[in-house]
Order: C-alpha cells, then sequence, then structure tokens
C-alpha cells in the first residue's frame, strides 16, 4: 500500500479515475501530492469525518473521494453539512447542489432510514 490510510491500490485508482477534479470545488489538482503546492494537490477526503479512517478497519470506497489540499484543509473534521455554512464554502460557492457525484451520493445515504 502507498497510501496512509492502506486503501488498496486497485481501489485508488479506480476512484482518482473517477474523482479527476476536486469533488467539492471542481478545480484541476496537481497529483501526485506535491507539498509545495498542497492547497492545489489531490488528496483523499474522507466524507464522513468519523471513524474508521483506515481501510483495514472496515472504511468503505462510497466514504472516500479525491479533493484539492485547499478544500481538505478547510473543512477538517467538520461535517459536511456543517463546511457548507463556512466563509471558505460561501465565498467558493460550494453547496450541496455544485458539488460532484460522489458527495451527493454520500449525503443521500445520510438522509435515508436506517
Amino acid at each position: 500500500m502507498s497510501n496512509k490510510f492502506h486503501i488498496p491500490e486497485q481501489e485508488l485508482k479506480r476512484i482518482r479515475l473517477r474523482d479527476k477534479m476536486c469533488v467539492h470545488c471542481g478545480k484541476s489538482m496537481v497529483y501526485p501530492f506535491d507539498p509545495a503546492q498542497s492547497a492545489n494537490s489531490a488528496t483523499i477526503e474522507h466524507l464522513s469525518p468519523d471513524p474508521p479512517f483506515y481501510w483495514e478497519h472496515g472504511m468503505k470506497a462510497d466514504n472516500i473521494a479525491i479533493c484539492c489540499g485547499a478544500c481538505n484543509s478547510s473543512r477538517g473534521a467538520k461535517q459536511l453539512s456543517e463546511w457548507f455554512e463556512t466563509r471558505y464554502c460561501l465565498e467558493k460557492g460550494i453547496r450541496v447542489d455544485t458539488v460532484a457525484d460522489p458527495v451527493k451520493k454520500y449525503l443521500l445515504q445520510l438522509e435515508l432510514p436506517t
């Protein structure tokens, strides 16, 4: 595994093919991660701020997306609904209706009764 979350390479490759642009702001990203361009570099986004954060502990592909370092850093450990209300999202026009399909799909899962 070449990533710190132990996501199998085949699974990570599939996710990277799906998420070619930041799933939140839509900008093109630098890959592989470049510390000198961290705000523009592709990062692994855990859509759920709650564990598990490691593949072998139950992380699921549906809870992972690729976003730019700026969006990932801005969000931190906030719930998506909380993050959408921050100045960062408001200034960039990031809302439930503007994010990429993987994020929309994740948010729809949260609305389903268990």
